[in-house]
């Protein structure tokens, strides 16, 4: 199973990013699929991220992706009770199935579709995803967004 993946750091540098593409390499496959850039945060605060999207195949279709994700987010440094730094996020936005990217319910949840840095990374990699429900988008959204 392939999974499209969101990384992110509030790092001084993307050493953390690297290094999480690494361990998830020794489950299997995993590349970036963009460069990894620095973005403002878009929530409000103050802080400034690292981001890339990637892509991940684990050797065993049975592997929970999620825990997986957790433990090495973990063992990297991340602190859920901090709200001044993420050392390190990785959040499962789809994965492949039947020839095309299907949305992941906990992003669906999260609203992450709706967010201009995901849309605009999407776009870069050249992604499409399938959703069982549109994302939530404003009208000035519709006019620049390709993502379907």
């Amino acid at each position: 199973m392939r999974w499209l993946l969101l990384l992110g750091s509030s790092r001084a540098t993307d050493t953390l990013l690297r290094e999480a593409l690494q361990q998830l390499g020794e489950d299997g496959t995993a590349r970036l699929l963009t460069p990894i850039q620095r973005f403002p945060a878009d929530d409000g605060s103050d802080l400034a991220f690292y981001n890339a999207l990637a892509e991940w195949t684990p050797l065993d279709d049975r592997l929970d992706a999620q825990a997986r994700i957790r433990h090495i987010e973990a063992a990297l440094g991340r602190d859920r009770s901090r709200d001044d730094e993420v050392a390190i996020d990785i959040d499962l936005l789809a994965r492949f199935s039947h020839g095309q990217w299907r949305a992941h319910a906990h992003a669906l949840d999260k609203h992450e579709f709706a967010r201009a840095l995901v849309r605009g990374l999407l776009q870069q990699a050249g992604v499409d995803i399938a959703y069982r429900t549109p994302p939530p988008t404003t009208d000035a959204d519709q006019a620049g967004s390709d993502v379907q």
